[in-house]
C-alpha cells in the first residue's frame, strides 16, 4: 500500500507547479512511498500540456472549469490510494526528508488525525507551524517570522 497521497490543486501558475513537481519527484528516494495527484482546476491548455509531460509519474484529475480549492482537495482525496493524505499548494518547495518526518510523527501518535509541516518564507523564517485560536476567537499562525529552529 502507498504511504501517502500528495494532493496538489492547481490553477495555471505553471512555473510554480513545475518547480513543486520536479522537487517532489527528485526526492523520490525516501523510505515513505507516495503518489502525486494534481487536480487541475480549469487551467489553460498550457497546464494540461505541462502535466501530460510527467506521464505516469503523476495522476491528474481535471476540472473543465474552476470549482475552487476545497472542491479540488476533495476530488483529489476521492481518488487517493495512500494511507495518509498530504495536501500541498503548488508553490511548495519541500526540503529533503520532510515527508518521512511527517509520516514518522503521525505514526508515532496513533490518536493524531491531522498534522502539518513547518512552512518557511523564502528568507527561511517561519511562515506557519500551527494555529491557535486567540481571545478574539480568530485563528492565528504561530511563530510567524521566528527563526526556523525555534522550538514550538
Amino acid at each position: 500500500m502507498i504511504d501517502c497521497s500528495m494532493i496538489i490543486p492547481v490553477l495555471n501558475q505553471n512555473y510554480l507547479t513545475k518547480q513543486c513537481l520536479d522537487t517532489l519527484l527528485g526526492q523520490a528516494t525516501g523510505r515513505a512511498s507516495f503518489e502525486i495527484i494534481v487536480v487541475d482546476d480549469g487551467s489553460a491548455e498550457a497546464t494540461t500540456r505541462l502535466l501530460a509531460g510527467y506521464g505516469e509519474r503523476i495522476r491528474v484529475v481535471r476540472h473543465e472549469r474552476n470549482h475552487g480549492f476545497a472542491v479540488s482537495c476533495n476530488d483529489g482525496a476521492a481518488v487517493a490510494l495512500g494511507r495518509l493524505l498530504v495536501f500541498l499548494n503548488n508553490d511548495t518547495i519541500p526540503l529533503s526528508g520532510w515527508l518521512e518526518a511527517l509520516v514518522d510523527y503521525v505514526e508515532a501518535r496513533p490518536r493524531v488525525a491531522i498534522a502539518g509541516s513547518k512552512l518557511l518564507f523564502p528568507d527561511r523564517s517561519i511562515q506557519h507551524c500551527g494555529l491557535a485560536i486567540c481571545a478574539d476567537r480568530m485563528p492565528r499562525h504561530l511563530y510567524v517570522g521566528f527563526h526556523p529552529t525555534t522550538p514550538p
